[in-house]
């Protein structure tokens, strides 16, 4: 059984066994004052006679006056009231008068001092919310779940909640069974921030450990005060006193003192108490002195539990944890369970295993594109282990995820070959990482900090592709660096702002398919002004690339290094400024070039060279500046796909009757007026897009296009469209992209036949 804190202690838990010693002690003295003020106040203080009615020794050394009897016997009840009260003020020593008064004021400011730091702004709201948060941390249920798991030693610590245990014969790990409520979760979650923001707080300063130490020496001031003086002055409380005044014709009186035997028994016991409180004070001092307060080290619990992240506190958190321990050392390792980071990320897990149940993540499984399912994660606390039951995930998704650990589960998700990193800094335990090694084919890891790519990736033995988004800066040549380890790897995407290709990179792309440059404006100068040692090695490192993507890279021509890059397939120079591909020419030794974009440039004129590119395949040129095509370009026989949208053509040459090959023809927002009848001699078309020119009419001829099944011919200026349009057998009512008015004044014939279709 663990143990347990049956009582609701408040802020005394604060206050270590000497305080709560002084404090009954002071008690007791508060007592003591009390009562003797009691004493002085009910009962008769002082009795004098005249020295001739009493027969001692101080007497007869006294002149007395005679005086008649009559006198005495009117005037003798009175006489003796005023020289009592005489004798009281003018001989009786002052300690003897106000010691009940003193011993209450010192009591009074001595108990002061011990309240002193409960009291004070600057420390009472400090201490009230450490007790408020300690007492709820040691109510907490998951304090007690937490504890009971490292007692029982826990065979995986890492595991909470829905926990994963790996059986020796093989089997599939375990889930175990939550047993802390969702409400319960939350409130120690919440319960987690508060210790946090609270920690930052009080580390800062040593307010309390500052305040408590001038308490401490304020309070042995006063308990010498209440030692020394008294001592000297006790003796001056006397039971008989002789007082030497003129009262009613006698010269002199004998006294008795009726409370000096009670004061100087009274006043011993409080001096024997102060001698007790300031005993206690000078162990507070030794405690202060011979221990380092302001640190404070969970190494034995950190030794005791699996929580071995447990930190040390300084100052005042240090400080208060010291106090507690001494008044009852189970809060603190209680308390230790809110400070760790293992203990949190473990109720967190739990958390989202309670939240994300199988039946939720498996309503977020989509198909992506590539046509795979993709499960995607968005701003969670970690993984649910509840994802590892899919196994049927292909594409697994995690964004603005923070210090995410991939567990040994992983291992279930066997068609698992694609993971994005979005911002999500993440750590893997080794069996993860050896399945990952060897399943995982495709890593995109987008990043603001170096700290957020992770270091396991180069261990991805099987890696192919590798998408890298984000700032390197100067961390740039030692991370390309460790990528020539992936020696699978084919595909390399990097989103960056380059000036120049370190030479780690050249070395990777000797076993590279594919080179993605991504610059977002920043020009890339290597490749403009390259160095003659640098062309060498970059000519021996890239001839084996297939494609090359340089998008953004604030290029005002074509680099000629490219004309080497002898195996190239596909060439993307999307997003630069270029305005000259005079370079073009030399792409006439690129044997296998069969795509070519040099779209969203600043292209205005187009070479003839470009005629060369007998086997390109597919070109384009949109968003540019084109006004004119030469007639060269239509010599490239072998293409299927010519985009020139949003360019300033006014006409298409006739000669795009000669691409007999072309299936995919694009002419959006130009100036064009007319299409020339050759066009349709381009019976391979399958999308033909027009929209946004200046056509005022489509030829009848669109009838030979028989394999259209997209035309777009919104924004133009035609009045309306040819019946022959009902002779495209597969163009349907959703690839026919034109205004409403114009479809309507089709016959109906044909209208139904494409709506049918």
């Amino acid at each position: 059984m663990l143990p347990t804190i049956s009582t609701k202690p408040d802020k005394h838990i604060l206050k270590p066994w000497w305080d709560v010693f002084t404090d009954y002690i002071s008690v007791f003295m508060m007592i003591i004052a009390v009562f003797g003020i009691y004493l002085q106040v009910t009962r008769e203080s002082m009795t004098c006679l005249p020295c001739k009615w009493v027969n001692i020794k101080q007497c007869k050394a006294l002149a007395t006056t005679n005086i008649t009897m009559v006198y005495q016997k009117h005037r003798i009840a009175s006489r003796n009231k005023y020289s009592s009260a005489f004798c009281y003020e003018k001989k009786l020593h002052w300690f003897a008068k106000y010691f009940p008064y003193l011993m209450f004021v010192h009591t009074i400011v001595f108990m002061a001092c011990g309240k002193f730091l409960f009291t004070i702004l600057s420390t009472s709201s400090t201490l009230e919310n450490f007790v408020t948060i300690l007492l709820k941390c040691d109510d907490s249920p998951w304090t007690t779940r937490a504890l009971s798991e490292t007692m029982v030693g826990e065979s995986n610590p890492k595991s909470f909640g829905k926990a994963a245990d790996m059986r020796d014969d093989g089997a599939k790990p375990r889930i175990e069974a939550n047993v802390l409520c969702k409400k319960d979760g939350e409130q120690a979650k919440a319960l987690f921030e508060k210790v946090k923001k609270y920690r930052i707080k009080v580390e800062k300063g040593d307010t309390i450990y500052t305040v408590y130490i001038w308490q401490t020496v304020v309070k042995i001031t006063d308990i010498l005060l209440i030692i020394i003086y008294p001592i000297y002055y006790v003796d001056f409380i006397e039971f008989s006193l002789i007082c030497e005044e003129n009262i009613a014709g006698y010269s002199a009186f004998t006294c008795i003192y009726t409370l000096a035997n009670s004061y100087k028994i009274l006043a011993w016991a409080y001096i024997i108490l102060g001698v007790l409180c300031f005993l206690s004070c000078l162990y507070t001092l030794y405690w202060m002195c011979t221990r380092s307060l302001k640190s404070y080290s969970f190494e034995t619990t950190r030794e005791e539990s699996s929580y071995s992240d447990i930190p040390d506190m300084v100052n005042d958190f240090a400080f208060m944890l010291h106090l507690i321990d001494q008044y009852n050392p189970l809060y603190t390792d209680r308390f230790a369970v809110f400070l760790s980071e293992v203990s949190e990320k473990k109720l967190k897990q739990m958390n989202l295993d309670n939240e994300w149940k199988l039946e939720k993540l498996s309503q977020h499984i989509t198909k992506n594109v590539e046509d795979k399912l993709e499960l995607h994660l968005f701003k969670l606390a970690g993984i649910p282990n509840t994802v590892f039951e899919l196994k049927e995930l292909e594409v697994l998704k995690l964004e603005f995820m923070r210090d995410i650990l991939i567990p040994p589960m992983v291992i279930q998700l066997s068609n698992l070959t694609e993971v994005w990193l979005y911002h999500t800094p993440t750590k893997i335990d080794p069996p993860a990482l050896s399945f990952l090694g060897e399943k995982l084919g495709t890593l995109h890891v987008t990043f603001t900090h170096i700290k957020e790519i992770p270091r396991w990736m180069y261990h991805l033995k099987n890696l192919h592709e590798l998408h890298l988004t984000g700032t390197l800066g100067s961390h740039l040549t030692s991370v390309i660096d460790m990528l020539r380890e992936l020696k699978m790897l084919k595909v390399l995407y990097l989103t960056n702002k380059l000036t120049k290709l370190p030479l780690a990179l050249l070395e990777v792309c000797a076993h590279l398919q594919k080179l993605s440059i991504k610059n977002s404006g920043t020009k890339l100068m290597d490749l403009i002004n390259m160095r003659k040692s640098f062309s060498v090695q970059f000519l021996h490192s890239v001839e084996h690339l297939k494609e090359l993507e340089l998008i953004e890279c604030n290029l005002e021509q074509i680099p000629h290094a490219i004309i080497s890059v002898r195996d190239l397939r596909e060439l993307d120079l999307r997003g630069n400024n270029l305005t000259i591909i005079d370079a073009i020419i030399g792409f006439q030794h690129l044997k296998w070039l069969v795509c070519l974009k040099l779209w969203y440039n600043k292209i205005v004129h187009i070479p003839i060279q470009i005629g060369s590119l007998s086997r390109l395949q597919r070109l384009y040129l949109n968003n540019n500046k084109i006004e004119k095509i030469p007639q060269e370009l239509f010599f490239c026989q072998n293409l299927r796909l010519l985009d020139l949208s949003h360019n300033m053509l006014m006409s298409i040459s006739a000669n795009v009757g000669c691409l007999q090959r072309l299936q995919h023809f694009a002419v959006t927002a130009n100036m064009i007026e007319t299409l020339p009848p050759e066009l349709f001699d381009c019976k391979k078309l399958q999308s033909l897009y027009l929209g946004k020119n200046c056509l005022l009419s489509l030829p009848s001829s669109i009838n030979k296009l028989t394999l259209l099944t997209e035309l777009e011919l919104r924004g133009n200026l035609l009045e309306r469209l040819p019946v022959e349009l009902g002779e495209c057998c597969l163009l349907k009512r959703s690839g026919l992209l034109v205004e409403e008015n114009l479809f309507n004044m089709l016959p109906s014939e044909i209208r139904e036949q494409i709506l049918d279709s």
